[in-house]
C-alpha cells in the first residue's frame, strides 16, 4: 500500500510539473514571453544596438508599464553594433512573466513617416502597429535566450509588415531567467 501511495504522489508531482510547463511555467517560452518564478531574478545582458533609427529597448512585466533600459539616438552604428545597458528584473513576491521590447522612435505605427511617437515591437511577436500587428522578433535558445528585434527600417517601410531578423537584429539581448535572488534581498 505504501508503494502505491508513493507512486501516486510521484505521478502527481510529475503531472503538476508537466501542467506548469505547458502553462508557461518554464524559464522561457518559444513565444517570447519569459516566465519568472517568485523570489528569482532575470537578467538582460550583452545588449547591443545595430541601426540608424532612434531606438529604445527595455522590458514589460505582466502587461504593466514599459521599463526603459537602453537608448540609441539617430545615427548609424558600425557592423559590430553599439553596446548598451543591461538590467536585472525582479525579484517579485509572486510568479510573473515579462517580454522584451524595442521602440522605433523614428517611425510611428502604420504611417510610413518619420514623425510621431514610434512603433513598439515585442519579443512575443506582436507590435503596436494596428494594421495589423507586425512580427519583428526572433527568440532562440532556452535559458539563456537570445532575443533579436528589428525596427521599421530606414524610411519606415516596415511598420505594419513582418520583418523577423534572419542574422542580426536592431537590438539584440541575452535573457537569462530563474537566477536565485541576490543575498540580502
Amino acid at each position: 500500500m505504501k508503494r502505491i501511495a508513493i507512486a501516486l504522489v510521484a505521478v502527481g508531482l510529475l503531472g503538476g510539473t508537466a501542467i506548469a510547463a505547458n502553462a508557461g511555467g518554464s524559464p522561457s517560452t518559444p513565444n517570447g514571453v519569459f516566465y519568472l518564478s517568485k523570489h528569482s531574478v532575470a537578467t538582460l545582458s550583452n545588449a547591443t544596438f545595430e541601426a540608424c533609427n532612434d531606438l529604445r529597448y527595455g522590458y514589460q512585466v505582466a502587461g504593466g508599464p514599459l521599463t526603459l533600459v537602453g537608448v540609441k539616438p539617430v545615427g548609424c552604428t558600425g557592423p559590430q553594433g553599439v553596446p548598451t545597458s543591461g538590467a536585472t528584473i525582479g525579484p517579485f513576491k509572486t510568479n510573473t512573466t515579462f517580454r522584451v521590447f524595442l521602440i522605433d522612435h523614428s517611425c510611428p505605427a502604420g504611417t510610413g513617416s518619420d514623425t510621431g511617437p514610434g512603433t513598439t515591437y515585442y519579443s512575443d511577436h506582436t507590435s503596436t502597429s494596428s494594421n495589423p500587428s507586425a512580427d519583428h522578433a526572433l527568440v532562440t535558445g532556452t535559458n539563456p535566450s537570445n532575443v533579436k528585434i528589428m525596427d521599421a527600417n530606414l524610411g519606415c517601410g516596415n511598420t505594419s509588415t513582418n520583418s523577423v531578423p534572419t542574422t542580426i537584429g536592431n537590438v539584440e539581448v541575452t535573457v537569462t531567467t530563474g537566477t536565485p535572488r541576490p543575498t540580502g534581498v
